[in-house]
């Protein structure tokens, strides 16, 4: 493996047969400032179905920010995907992303509901967050509703921090 995997490394990983070092080559490529050049192996990635891939890819799509809008409808996919679990296990980097690309995409609130009935407190943090950053009035109905109905269920720290997220999304609005 080279020192330092670049663009061109990602693509050979993801055309060859051999998957043992397509992990690790995303994992180093990705914990740098990605490139543009980059984009279209990393929105491949996304779709590849392997978890690593995608929320390696996903990251490295969120630091490009809004230089990474045409990935979108990749980042929908790839946390709506649901595996043999019968969970969705990219969702919370995909959102995360989502919202550091385009927190106006219509179709964010709509995947967050989708998942809302998810009982573990990865996705329900990252939905919460998600939905205060995008600050409107459906998001803010949709984050008081998440939080209603998980806030019993919640741990101490857990409810903290939804009261939290919740609390700086209803100050930020009112502002």
């Amino acid at each position: 493996m080279p020192k330092r995997v670049e663009v061109v490394d990602l693509v050979a990983c993801m055309k060859g047969k051999d998957k043992r070092f397509r992990g690790i080559y995303f994992d180093n490529y990705c914990k740098r400032k990605p490139t543009l050049d980059a984009l279209p192996v990393l929105r491949e990635a996304l779709l590849s179905g392997d978890h690593h891939l995608v929320k390696c890819a996903a990251v490295a799509i969120g630091k490009m920010k809004e230089n990474a809008r045409e990935a979108v409808p990749d980042l929908l996919a790839a946390a709506a995907y649901v595996d043999h679990t019968g969970l969705p296990q990219a969702y919370p980097e995909c959102l995360n992303t989502l919202i550091s690309v385009d927190k106006s995409c219509p179709e964010i609130i709509p995947l967050i509901k989708r998942f809302d009935h998810i009982d573990n407190w990865n996705p329900i943090s990252a939905s919460l967050k998600a939905l205060a950053a995008i600050g409107n009035d459906e998001a803010l109905e949709a984050l008081q509703d998440i939080h209603d109905r998980w806030s019993p269920e919640f741990n101490k720290t857990q409810k903290r921090v939804a009261d939290e997220i919740l609390a700086e999304a209803k100050a930020r609005r009112s502002t």
